[in-house]
């Protein structure tokens, strides 16, 4: 196994069968159901091994040696004018309007100038 792959793999059991799962995203192991995480790269890989059962997003992509390849890619969602100033040294962040369903977590890259924060984009 290659370095990099080494470094990113994940071995769980999931209802008594052994997984080894490779991906650059964190892996978090719910009794249901794993949930992937990969912020700011919205291509996410994973490779399986045995193949895994259920995969609901529907990704299966290709089958390179034992492993099960899924693959999904997720676009960017931007929301512009989130900051609002309410004084000279505060500011407010609001985030309003419906967010799309696959969005769980949001981050909030910020440029300082002085003493404000002002917003420039957000990804998850």
């Amino acid at each position: 196994m290659p370095r990099e792959d080494a470094e990113n793999a994940w071995k769980t059991q999931i209802k008594g069968q052994e997984y080894l799962f490779i991906t650059k995203a964190s892996l978090l192991f719910y009794p249901d159901y794993i949930l992937a995480r990969q912020p700011e790269d919205p291509s996410l890989n994973i490779r399986a091994f045995p193949k895994f059962p259920g995969v609901k997003v529907g990704l299966p992509a290709g089958k390179p040696g034992i492993f099960q390849t899924y693959t999904a890619r997720l676009s960017n969602f931007n929301v512009d004018n989130i900051l609002k100033a309410t004084s000279d040294s505060t500011a407010e962040i609001a985030l309003h309007g419906k967010w799309p369903a696959f969005v769980s977590d949001v981050f909030i890259a910020t440029h300082f100038q002085g003493n404000m924060a002002a917003a420039k984009k957000m990804m998850w």
